[in-house]
């Protein structure tokens, strides 16, 4: 289930998330953007400790398709050679 949370304080907005994730019920996901995502995975860490990478994990907004549907990823592109009529 997609949850949104909107507090107006960020810090506040941190804590519960963090708090939510570390619930260790189900399989859990956070989606941040690419150049925060090293720094919520170590947010993560700290906050649930060593066994948190079992039930939650940090994606960013280009990465969490290809780890969400992994049979719809688009395959690698294919490199012309000189037997594909490329110079």
């Amino acid at each position: 289930m997609l949850e949104l949370w909107l507090c107006p304080s960020r810090k506040q907005n941190t804590a519960r998330v963090m708090q939510a994730l570390c619930e260790k019920t189900a399989q859990r996901i956070l989606v941040v953007p690419e150049q925060f995502s090293h720094e919520a995975e170590r947010m993560l860490c700290r906050a649930g400790g060593d066994t948190i990478s079992r039930f939650a994990e940090v994606l960013s907004f280009p990465g969490w398709p290809r780890a969400c549907f992994p049979s719809r990823a688009a395959p690698p592109a294919r490199r012309r050679t000189r037997a594909d009529g490329c110079c």
